[in-house]
């Protein structure tokens, strides 16, 4: 990521953060929710034109292996991570126990995302899931009275060094992923691992 993107991304990204209506935000975390899981629950119909291009393909493999790593690096287990056909995915895990940490995973994927294709950061600017379970942990952390109070922009800057730092591993994850369509608990660390 050039010096300009670095501080592009935290700058769209934290911007997309204050944008998410915060009344609205929980119900559409659950909408959000509930499509991914009727797209689970249904197979996709045959395509004869590829639906993503390959730098999108790619980039939402990043997005994906970014979320798993920063589960591993934040202390999570049973992280489990999945990519279908048409680009949507997700990465689970129990429950990471420091707020600020569990910010920092929502956020990486968009944000590793944006580093392998820069325009992508552009389709978020509606929200996603990420964004809007984000917004919701950073107002629950500053709400309680909290020190330091946490800005959108420090979340979305957090989330850039993470990727920024951790940059290898997440290529790694992602190519296991791409290959796989799914990583386990034991391939995202053993994998991890491997790239350092």
């Amino acid at each position: 990521m050039s010096h300009y993107q670095r501080e592009r991304v935290p700058i769209l990204l934290s911007g997309y953060l204050r944008d998410i209506d915060r009344l609205a935000a929980p119900g559409n975390a659950r909408l959000s929710l509930a499509a991914s899981d009727h797209r689970e629950a249904l197979p996709l119909l045959p395509s004869p034109l590829p639906i993503l291009s390959n730098e999108q393909w790619q980039a939402r493999l990043r997005h994906e292996a970014a979320h798993a790593e920063c589960s591993r690096q934040s202390g999570a287990q049973q992280i489990e991570a999945l990519i279908r056909d048409d680009g949507t995915g997700w990465c689970e895990s129990t429950a990471i126990g420091n707020p600020l940490d569990a910010i920092t995973v929502l956020l990486v994927g968009v944000a590793a995302e944006a580093k392998y294709r820069p325009s992508s950061i552009h389709n978020y600017a509606r929200g996603c899931y990420d964004l809007f379970a984000a917004r919701i942990l950073i107002d629950k952390w500053n709400g309680a009275g909290e020190w330091p109070p946490l800005t959108c922009e420090n979340a979305a800057r957090t989330a850039v060094e993470f990727v920024e730092s951790r940059w290898k591993q997440i290529n790694a994850l992602a190519m296991v992923l791409g290959s796989a369509g799914t990583l386990t608990d034991y391939e995202v660390r053993l994998f991890s691992l491997c790239a350092r």
